[in-house]
């Protein structure tokens, strides 16, 4: 793979700057795709080159570890992050611990949703988005009320998705599909008001016939 020497860069990234480094190395490589291009999931593989190049493991293992997060890859994260944690310092350890339990929440919500246990989900959803705006989280949040019914709100989680990062395709990917979601759950409830109009009028007509012995 052909390295570019990228200039220092700032950029903003959920309401924090960050400076990409310069050079030819595969961590400010990784760096400059993840910040500035905005692609996690090119930025994984260099992240790993950097690991095992003993680059900087400190710093690539916590920007590797949100990387897969933002990807929903969260089991793949926390392996890493068990693999190679005797790497860090004492004193890092409790940043890592940090970035672990996030990760394991994310999980925890997931195993909720797959239980269809969604109140519980999004109550999980809802703690971790206030520490953290990750539009992972928030598209899974949107999952969870539109399972609920909770269609107005769910339209709020969209409208903050959609704030969050305009140029991200995991973030464009989760608004179209929380947009189909919502759609065919308001279809669907449209046809249930439906068939219960038509229930309705023919037991009122029913109960109208009845009243001449019509029906007996």
């Amino acid at each position: 793979m052909r390295l570019t020497d990228y200039s220092s860069v700032r950029e903003d990234n959920l309401g924090m700057v960050h400076n990409v480094p310069v050079g030819y190395t595969a961590y400010a490589q990784a760096k400059h795709i993840q910040l500035v291009e905005k692609n996690s999931e090119v930025a994984i593989p260099l992240f790993w080159a950097a690991i095992n190049a003993g680059d900087r493991v400190e710093s690539t293992l916590k920007n590797m570890a949100i990387a897969m997060k933002q990807l929903g890859r969260t089991l793949e994260a926390i392996e890493a992050i068990k693999s190679f944690r005797h790497c860090y310092s004492i004193q890092a350890q409790e940043s890592l611990d940090n970035i672990l339990l996030d990760l394991y929440k994310r999980n925890l919500g997931w195993a909720y949703m797959q239980q269809l246990n969604y109140p519980a989900a999004e109550l999980l959803y809802r703690k971790s988005l206030h520490f953290d705006a990750d539009g992972n989280k928030a598209c899974n949040l949107g999952m969870c009320l539109i399972k609920q019914r909770k269609m107005e709100e769910a339209v709020a989680v969209l409208v903050s998705i959609n704030a969050m990062d305009k140029k991200d395709a995991t973030s464009v990917d989760c608004v179209k599909q929380l947009l189909k979601e919502i759609k065919e759950s308001e279809d669907e409830l449209r046809m249930v008001e439906w068939g219960a109009e038509i229930d309705y009028n023919i037991a009122r007509k029913r109960n109208q016939l009845l009243k001449f012995n019509i029906y007996k």
